[in-house]
């Protein structure tokens, strides 16, 4: 069971884009139940928007831009997850993941994002040590 995360959720790692669906974010919400954030994107016209945990407990993020639909040829919305999840698990079992919790098929997917996988697991690393050198460093710890 997916349920929708609150609207000023925000990955603990840096977000990545996984891939895009062929179902619109509109009825993807409406079939859950869930409330779309719309806004202004700078640049990119309306966008609207939900952030879901899947079962497993992992974070996603939906964008739907309308700019994209009308003038673009998309046909539905982005799928950002956590970076962090990729270095874990993969793309392929993530966009498994997110097809089952929104009770989606391989059919619904337009687009899955082309990952070395072994790329993000290195990215993820010095993200990650990126924030532990600036925590030291503001902690005052420049020995570190």
């Amino acid at each position: 069971m997916i349920t929708q995360l609150a609207d000023d959720f925000r990955f603990l790692g840096p977000p990545m884009d996984l891939c895009t669906l062929t179902v619109r974010v509109t009825d993807l919400a409406d079939r859950f139940g869930f409330a779309l954030i719309h806004w202004d994107d700078d640049g990119l016209g309306r966008a609207a928007s939900f952030f879901v945990k899947l079962e497993s407990g992992r974070a996603v993020l939906l964008t739907e831009h309308a700019h994209l639909i009308e003038r673009q040829r998309a046909k539905g919305p982005l799928v950002e997850v956590d970076a962090r999840d990729v270095a874990d698990i993969g793309v392929t079992p993530l966009v498994d993941e997110v097809l089952n919790g929104f009770q989606l098929s391989r059919e619904d997917v337009d687009w899955i994002a082309p990952v070395d996988e072994a790329y993000v697991r290195d990215w993820v690393r010095q993200w990650a040590d990126y924030l532990a050198r600036r925590d030291r460093s503001a902690d005052g710890d420049s020995s570190k």
